[in-house]
């Protein structure tokens, strides 16, 4: 098994800020996560499949939440470490199974990293794989589900250290609105354990190499921006994604706001392209510029700062310079199944998905 180091930290929230496309949680808290733990003596070990007990199972652990403060003027409330380890526990009581190890739900710059150190703090491995390949704004956005499963049973406990053990949901729906519930009502986000999954049935149900592939991306962008400007960096950011650089402009209106526990909304580009409308649910969701589809879900949009880094939706502000990347969603999201889930239709535009690849082209970029 892999074991984290420092540098390594660094590269993976990099890298997941990279895939979190405006959401997936705050990196710096990220960054602070796997610091603190590495400082702490903690063992962070990356596995893959094979060094895995096939008949023991896997979950995922993350947070659920708005990226921002869903109370207003009320200080965010934190689930503990204890309280988050006591989740796990809980887990284990109520379903009898031996938790092996904990895979990330998906790719954001704090999400990722939260995985990793739940794990740590349990002296379980991450698994080298998660079940988005990017960031998602919600729980029914999950490979298990492309694939028929459902994510019960579930544990969900709040800041406030109330504890939900959910034997089964009548609806994906129904499970994201108690989610979101906890998070409004605790003035916090909600920590989750569920997608239960036997070792064995990892290669069928999860994206495998994700974590990897990460670290590998913040590694080689982190020499990039080193020795380039924020857009010859980005362009070849863009590159490593199998990816397009779009284009650049300045941020002229921003109204994006946290409804249903969702920070939603619109924000404004002038680019050289013209006018660029971004849709927001948590992550960017879809772009056009001049009124004509850019970039539809479920590929990715990324955008860049004038740093060089990935800019979270929450840190947007009028005037800011942002470099605009798109890359392909993986596979799965393609298929019938995953843009069921996660294609335009879902989010309610009457846009039918069109890959990324033709957009770009019918866009002479």
């Amino acid at each position: 098994m892999k074991k984290l180091d420092l540098r390594d930290a660094e590269n993976l929230v990099l890298g997941c800020s990279i895939y979190g496309c405006g959401g997936g949680g705050n990196p710096r808290y990220g960054l602070k996560l796997l610091r603190e733990g590495i400082k702490q003596g903690l063992e962070f070990r990356l596995a893959s499949l094979s060094d895995l007990n096939p008949h023991y199972s896997l979950v995922s652990a993350y947070f659920c939440g708005p990226i921002g403060n869903p109370c207003p003027g009320v200080p965010e409330r934190e689930v503990s470490g204890e309280l988050r380890a006591q989740a796990v526990k809980v887990y284990e009581k109520a379903t009898s199974d031996r938790v092996a190890g904990i895979y990330p739900v998906e790719l954001g710059g704090s999400n990722t990293p939260l995985a990793w150190r739940i794990a740590a703090e349990l002296g379980l491995p991450l698994l080298d794989a998660d079940a988005a390949g990017r960031a998602v704004p919600e729980l029914a956005q999950n490979s298990l589900r492309v694939k028929g499963r459902e994510l019960y049973p579930a544990v969900l406990i709040d800041a406030l250290g109330d504890i939900v053990v959910l034997e089964r949901y009548s609806s994906i729906e129904m499970y994201e609105s108690l989610a979101r519930y906890l998070t409004t009502k605790s003035c916090g986000s909600v920590f989750i354990v569920d997608g239960g999954v036997a070792a064995q049935a990892v290669s069928e149900l999860l994206i495998e190499g994700t974590v990897s592939r990460c670290i590998e991306i913040g590694e080689k962008y982190r020499e990039i921006m080193l020795s380039d400007t924020p857009e010859e960096a980005s362009r070849k950011l863009a590159e490593l994604l199998g990816g397009f650089y779009l284009t650049s402009g300045k941020v002229a209106a921003a109204e994006l706001k946290v409804e249903g526990g969702f920070l939603q909304g619109y924000y404004i580009l002038y680019t050289s392209l013209g006018r660029a409308k971004v849709y927001v649910k948590n992550e960017n969701i879809a772009l056009w510029i001049e009124d004509k589809p850019a970039v539809l879900p479920p590929d990715l949009i990324i955008m860049i700062g004038d740093d060089g880094y990935p800019v979270l939706d929450s840190w947007l502000e009028e005037g800011m310079k942002l470099h605009v990347i798109a890359a392909p969603a993986h596979p799965i999201w393609r298929t019938e199944g995953g843009l069921k889930l996660l294609g335009p239709q879902h989010f309610g535009f009457k846009e039918r998905y069109i890959p990324l690849e033709a957009l770009v082209e019918r866009l002479s970029i």
